[in-house]
């Protein structure tokens, strides 16, 4: 619910703060998070739910955010079997290449789309310095939402 609500209000949040094409991209650290927590069947059952529910409320082609996040899923899903998404410094690399492919994929699929979109080498560096920077919040972020399962596993065996 917390990335659902992350991805709806993002656009209005980072358009006041950051330059357009730069982004701190949670809802894939959430999905490495549900990978490890929960494995791959309900980590893709959450990555399928949240692009069909960010494609309801997107205006760009029906199925391109649900097939972004299902991308992402399999990215991250293939890097576990290089780095280890457990330790801090996997997180950070591999939530750092998701973000960066999801990206690239994004301004694939709206080429594709035949989209206008701007092809320079500063919006390249400018989405690899936004994938760099959701790396390293990604620890402080798992820990984050480590904690929040905690409170709530305590809180519902105490009552």
């Amino acid at each position: 619910m917390i990335s659902l609500l992350y991805v709806l209000l993002k656009g209005s949040i980072m358009k006041e703060v950051a330059p357009k094409f730069f982004d701190i991209d949670f809802g894939t650290a959430v999905i490495g998070y549900v990978l490890i927590t929960y494995g791959s069947t309900w980590a893709g059952l959450f990555a399928l739910g949240q692009g069909i529910l960010v494609d309801l409320f997107s205006v760009g082609p029906v199925g391109l955010f649900s097939l972004l996040y299902l991308a992402v899923f399999l990215s991250l899903l293939g890097g576990c079997r290089f780095f280890d998404l457990h330790s801090p410094k996997g997180q950070v690399i591999l939530i750092c290449v998701a973000v960066y492919l999801k990206e690239l994929f994004l301004l694939l699929l709206l080429l594709v789309f035949s989209f206008e979109i701007p092809n320079s080498f500063s919006l390249l560096i400018l989405l690899g310095a936004s994938a760099v920077f959701t790396g390293i919040l990604s620890p402080f972020f798992f820990h984050f939402l480590y904690l929040l399962r905690r409170l709530m596993i305590k809180g519902l065996q105490e009552t």
